[in-house]
């Protein structure tokens, strides 16, 4: 069996770019947001703290993207503990470097000018020892991804980054000595979901956000014929933000076609939501709880014989032990993304809780589905689930109000709950 990394994706699925700057460490104090690249950031008050909510970057000391870099994975960073430079100096600029989920690659040579012996790898290598020889990089090609290169094992030191090209020497890359301790690729992580409970997106009728545009927080049949008779039509959707909560779109009206994945962020044109081409005819907002996720998948029909459960992203379904084909589909809870390639790609599926006996409940032509991985609900401190229930004195949210994130025996006497709100967990 082939792993992931050497099976043939299919259609890259991009996700949107988003980072918050903190003006204080743990990610407090005042904030700026940040959704595309900055060339020129110099200007902007020091920062002490980053969390990198989508997309992987990298911070430039000086504008038009020069000078020392720092790369950023999605998670919070504390710019003071990584060294006094980054803690005296602001940023010049920033840029996106990961924006879809393309199998890395990289291709490393024992001789200067892309020649000798060749190593090619498609995910991170913490220890040169387990290979048969030390590693000694002369010479490098990236195909698709970025790379950190450590001149130390288990990733300790000062990397140097490789983006997509070739370097016919270390110094191509930055480095004097071939030897090389180990290295990884960065990747993007699993989609997220920052307010599921207030969704607001505006959609524009020309790329860019230009043209006509229309503000949407409910789920919207047909945007070229509105129901409500005041909302205007487009004629199509050239660009979309989504400004809170997780929805889906569809090529066509009455949430048929495509399905493309939107979360909170910007959309330029189609090809940032993964269109094949501008049609977005139908828009609909998920909510469902989004916290500990779990799904079944069935090879058979009506749920017999062998089941997979899964709780994490899974790149190829085949690894887990099943089989290239799914019949049906039990969504215990959480909300998960469905793909008909391996590595994310292809088509996109949207799966809440529920039960999908067959390819037609989910949207599919077929019951090809290779990988699979959940949405995530970004928490106050870093990614990760969070359970919170909100409870109110009085009907339609109203009164006081009060919020618990843990288990609770008993609630205070005088406090009688008329309404409540769940925003994350069960």
């Amino acid at each position: 069996m082939k792993s992931a990394a050497l099976k043939t994706q299919g259609k890259l699925n991009t996700r949107p770019g988003k980072m918050t700057l903190f003006s204080e460490p743990g990610c407090q104090g005042s904030s700026r947001e940040v959704w595309e690249d900055t060339a020129d950031a110099s200007g902007w008050a020091r920062v002490a703290s980053i969390r990198v909510v989508r997309g992987c970057w990298v911070l430039y000391e000086e504008p038009a993207f020069r000078g020392q870099k720092l790369v950023l994975p999605e998670g919070d960073v504390e710019l003071g503990a990584l060294g006094p430079a980054w803690s005296t100096q602001g940023i010049g600029s920033l840029r996106r470097v990961v924006r879809d989920y393309i199998t890395p690659e990289i291709s490393l040579y024992s001789e200067e000018g892309l020649r000798g012996e060749q190593v090619k790898l498609t995910k991170a290598l913490e220890d040169p020892q387990g290979l048969e020889r030390p590693l000694q990089v002369a010479s490098a090609t990236v195909s698709a991804g970025l790379w950190l290169l450590y001149p130390k094992p288990f990733f300790e030191d000062t990397p140097c980054i490789l983006e997509p090209g070739e370097y016919p020497t270390p110094e191509a890359w930055g480095a004097s000595d071939p030897s090389v301790g180990s290295l990884k690729p960065m990747r993007l992580g699993c989609p997220s979901v920052e307010k599921p409970g207030e969704p607001k997106a505006v959609v524009y009728e020309a790329p860019g956000f230009q043209g006509q545009s229309w503000e949407v927080s409910r789920d919207i049949y047909n945007l070229q014929q509105p129901e409500d008779g005041q909302s205007p039509s487009l004629a199509s959707v050239g660009s979309l933000q989504v400004l809170g909560g997780c929805w889906v779109g569809y090529e066509k009206e009455g949430f048929r076609g495509h399905q493309y994945l939107l979360e909170e962020g910007k959309y330029a044109d189609w090809s940032h939501w993964g269109g094949y081409n501008k049609a977005l005819t139908s828009l609909r907002v998920i909510r469902t709880d989004f916290g500990d996720p779990a799904v079944v998948l069935f090879e058979a029909m009506d749920f017999e014989g062998h089941g997979v459960e899964v709780s994490e992203a899974l790149p190829d379904v085949e690894l887990a032990g099943h089989g290239p084909r799914t019949q049906t589909i039990h969504v215990l809870s959480g909300v998960w993304v469905a793909y008909e390639e391996v590595g994310f790609s292809g088509e996109q599926y949207v799966l809440e809780k529920g039960v999908y006996r067959n390819c037609d409940d989910w949207g599919a032509s077929n019951s090809a589905l290779a990988s699979l991985q959940p949405v995530l609900q970004v928490g106050e401190h870093n990614l990760h689930f969070v359970s919170k229930i909100q409870l109110f004195s009085g009907p339609d949210f109203l009164g006081d109000h009060i919020s618990f994130e843990d288990d609770q025996i008993s609630l205070p006497p005088s406090f009688q709950p008329q309404s409540c709100r769940v925003h994350g967990g069960r």
